[in-house]
């Protein structure tokens, strides 16, 4: 999986952080430590200072070799003069629990990524077609569609046959919008009222037989008028090519107007990321 196990938690290397929460904090209550801000973030790594400290078993910063800790630094061992008696800038805020035991678990066997891997072994195929008429990568459209749909498909996914969200626009008193035959301007969209089934009002519908395809298709690269003619798929590819994470990439393809009204795209889309990662390649 491109994974490394670290006994109780999954880490990136790619992004430096773990997958999920540091379980010692999270099972004993702790919040952070107020003096040192960055203990704060439990998916980080040794708090983002893998120079001075290490973190073997996932849940501990500890002091490198040939120092200790006093409580609150890492101090040199037998420090002798001056000026070698210096002290290490990262404090240390809990000590280390007793080292667990045994194997790390397969995710691919555990029950809470069951629909994960089912959406995965459903839709990979078609993303792997949007990717190579898009020039977007496999992943980033498979956790955007994952972020949308929550791994277990919707009412707008199974309703309006829409993978992506794909909005229609909001009316207005004085100009309302007819949800059932409205189309977004969405390329390949078709009226709602055309499936003969309920749908989700103030979301685009697709026609049955290639769904995921056509919605995402439809969300990539449909000409906007608020790009000037672009398309977010171009807002996506254009951050990449900066540098940008692919969750940077995602927070701005939502603020560009996908989806200004979440403020925790790139959260979602992180998340949906980071299972991917670990269950993609899942029989």
């Amino acid at each position: 999986t491109g994974l490394d196990y670290a006994d109780q938690r999954y880490y990136q290397p790619g992004m430096g952080r773990f997958l999920t929460a540091d379980p010692y904090m999270a099972n004993n209550g702790g919040s952070g430590e107020p003096s040192d801000p960055g203990s704060w973030n439990r998916f980080a790594y040794v708090g983002g200072d893998p120079v001075n400290l290490t973190d073997p078993d996932g849940r501990f910063a500890h002091c490198p070799d040939g120092t200790h800790s006093n409580g609150s630094v890492c101090l040199i061992d037998d420090p002798g003069p001056p000026p070698f008696n210096k002290t290490l800038p990262k404090p240390v805020v809990h000590p280390s629990p007793p080292k667990p035991q045994g194997p790390g678990p397969d995710p691919c066997q555990a029950s809470r990524y069951a629909n994960a891997i089912g959406f995965v072994h459903a839709h990979e195929g078609d993303a792997e077609r949007l990717a190579n008429v898009t020039g977007i990568p496999v992943d980033f459209i498979m956790a955007l569609a994952a972020g949308e749909t929550g791994w277990t498909g919707s009412d707008v996914s199974s309703g309006n046959n829409n993978y992506f969200n794909d909005r229609l626009p909001k009316g207005t008193p004085k100009r309302p919008v007819d949800y059932s035959t409205a189309t977004g301007g969405w390329a390949g969209a078709v009226a709602c009222s055309s499936l003969g089934h309920a749908y989700d009002p103030g979301w685009a519908c697709f026609a049955p037989g290639d769904p995921f395809y056509s919605s995402g298709f439809a969300a990539l690269m449909t000409p906007e008028k608020g790009l000037n003619g672009g398309t977010y798929g171009g807002v996506v590819a254009q951050m990449l090519s900066y540098g940008a994470t692919w969750a940077e990439a995602a927070e701005a393809m939502a603020q560009a107007g996908f989806d200004r009204e979440d403020d925790g795209y790139s959260k979602r889309f992180q998340g949906a990321l980071s299972v991917y990662e670990l269950i993609k390649d899942c029989p």
